[in-house]
């Protein structure tokens, strides 16, 4: 993936679409997806880029959306 960041967008996490990559409070590279409650009582709703782990952010917390290009090589 190729980020174009071009611009600051501070927007609040619930008003980014599912497959919408940010950047979060401490800089990290995320992606929201669909809702996940696990039977432990934990909840998803984005996945660190870095890595593939899941994590929580609250709808209301500001969020840089960040302006990405997905580029897949076969070789």
């Amino acid at each position: 993936m190729v980020i174009t960041h071009k611009k600051s967008d501070m927007i609040p996490f619930e008003k980014l679409s599912c497959g919408c990559v940010f950047k979060d409070e401490h800089s990290n590279i995320c992606m929201k997806i669909d809702y996940i409650e696990c039977n432990g009582g934990f909840e998803y709703n984005m996945v660190y880029l870095c890595d593939g782990s899941l994590g929580y952010i609250e709808d209301e917390e500001n969020v840089e959306k960040i302006r990405h290009e997905l580029v897949i090589d076969s070789n």
